[in-house]
């Protein structure tokens, strides 16, 4: 089931990068999940309220190898030293690729999405044209327009005062 499918009617696909493609109207998520079936899922751009980069850490592996070179250090069973030693090297290596296996990644925060949905918003960072034009696009059409500090800047002229009547200033 292609993404055409779950697209409105004159909707266009402008860019995409992994499972997320932005279209002139929205921003969607499209998955195909062969033991599920296809999921698609769309967040509104005025519905997206950032999207930060942050660098994503395997905590899960940091704790397992943890706790793996924790048992090559106490050996509760008291086994041989090519046994300890392996826990320990291994309980290492893991700790030193979960901390340097760290990767960027950008997420799209919205008050729209559930809890348990959110990590499904996230973009792997993988440094290529694809995902960088991606995020230009969503970026662009997320951005709030900043207020202006003029009646002048939004094409109105300023109030001129009224001869006889005095400012509520004073």
């Amino acid at each position: 089931m292609p993404v055409e499918e779950h697209l409105e009617p004159n909707e266009v696909v402008i860019a995409s990068s992994g499972f997320f493609y932005a279209t002139d109207r929205r921003l969607l998520r499209y998955e195909r999940a062969p033991m599920t079936g296809p999921q698609a899922d769309s967040l509104e751009y005025g519905d997206i309220q950032s999207i930060d980069q942050q660098v994503q850490t395997r905590y899960r592996l940091v704790v397992i190898s943890l706790a793996v070179f924790l048992l090559g250090l106490v050996d509760p069973g008291r086994v041989g030293g090519a046994i300890k030693l392996a826990f320990i090297v291994v309980g290492l290596g893991g700790m030193v690729y979960a901390i340097l296996g760290r990767k960027r990644v950008w997420v799209f925060k919205s008050d729209k999405l559930p809890a348990q949905r959110r990590d499904q918003w996230r973009l792997p960072d993988d440094g290529s044209e694809r995902t960088r034009r991606l995020v230009q696009v969503i970026q662009a059409r997320t951005k709030p327009v900043p207020p202006s500090t003029s009646a002048l800047e939004q094409g109105r002229p300023e109030p001129q005062p009224q001869p006889g009547k005095k400012d509520d200033l004073a």
